[in-house]
């Protein structure tokens, strides 16, 4: 995933498609991962909606890994382990 930020915001959002060599396990095998090109933000809110199981929350973990995250949540020097 490669993430555009000029500023504290995020403004696009992209997959780096040279780096996939097959779409056939989770989370590549999702709908919305394999019809995924850019996705631009606006500054100010943006929502994202859609059916249960349409990879909403594995979209915005992708976010959180990219910028250095914990997927689960929690701040930079925040991470859960079992």
């Amino acid at each position: 995933m490669k993430l555009t930020r000029e500023t504290q915001y995020i403004k696009e959002v992209s997959l780096k498609r040279e780096l996939i060599s097959s779409y056939r396990d989770f989370p590549l095998n999702l709908s919305v991962i394999r019809n995924f090109h850019t996705l631009t933000l606006h500054p100010n809110v943006t929502y994202i909606i859609g059916e249960n199981g349409m990879g909403k929350s594995t979209l915005l973990e992708g976010i959180a890994i990219a910028l250095g995250f914990n997927p689960e949540g929690g701040s930079l020097n925040l991470f859960f382990e079992l």
